[in-house]
């Protein structure tokens, strides 16, 4: 991953910062008002300049390129699981809307623009005016979740770790997410953190014999993993349990 600060001071000041270069070869660059501002980052990244297989996020001070191959086993099939769950919770209950990574979203007040690995918006969130989803410039697509989603979840890589556990938890903060799930298994083990918002920041929701109580979703959650040791690949099941009691 690379980061780059987002007032960077030139002079003469050039219209455009050089990056570097895509997976397939292709320099490439951002203007320099996606640097300055959320709005000029905003602007730049849901038009049609953008890198494909790039995900770039506006942390307040800096912008965070990563262009890393994602791993299969810590990450590829982690967010397989993870979001196909909770689409299916989603569907099955219509409570709300889950999708997965390269939904960008944005928050004025934490200065966030970012695309998280996945997330989960309930009905209630957008009928509050909380959330809005913002179409695209033709009307025919939604491009943006502006405001505060309700739960979001990073499944940390090795290029990752600092914008994970450091800088993203801060701004998720900051933008009133109510749950944020932070899952490593790097190491072999399954580490599921889950965070929930209170007048104190984000505070850890303690782990019952593997089951973490979910508030958004209202119910218990689990998550563990099986391996196929004759091609070394990682499964991995999440489970929805009992009504989280209230």
């Amino acid at each position: 991953m690379t980061a780059i600060k987002a007032h960077l001071e030139f002079a003469p000041a050039p219209r455009e910062i050089p990056i570097g270069l895509d997976r397939d070869g292709i320099s490439f660059s951002m203007p320099r008002s996606a640097a300055a501002s959320l709005d000029g980052f905003r602007e730049w990244y849901t038009s049609e300049e953008t890198p494909d297989r790039c995900k770039i996020s506006f942390l307040g001070d800096e912008v965070y390129f990563e262009m890393s191959p994602e791993r299969i086993n810590s990450y590829v099939s982690l967010k397989a699981e993870i979001i196909s769950v909770l689409l299916q919770h989603a569907k099955s209950t219509g409570h709300g809307f889950a999708f997965a990574d390269g939904v960008l979203v944005t928050n004025k007040s934490a200065q966030l623009s970012n695309e998280p690995d996945g997330m989960f918006i309930r009905r209630e969130t957008v009928r509050s005016g909380a959330v809005t989803l913002l179409r695209t410039k033709d009307g025919q697509d939604l491009i943006e979740v502006v405001g505060s989603p309700d739960l979001v979840v990073e499944f940390v890589s090795p290029s990752s770790v600092h914008k994970d556990r450091k800088r993203l938890r801060d701004r998720y903060a900051i933008a009133g997410v109510q749950e944020y799930w932070l899952i490593d298994t790097r190491d072999g083990d399954v580490n599921l953190q889950m965070l929930a918002a209170s007048s104190r920041g984000f505070v850890e929701v303690p782990d019952q014999e593997g089951w973490f109580r979910s508030e958004v979703l209202g119910l218990d959650v689990r998550l563990n993993r099986h391996d196929d040791h004759e091609f070394s690949v990682w499964w991995y099941v999440m489970e929805l349990g009992l009504p989280a009691p209230h």
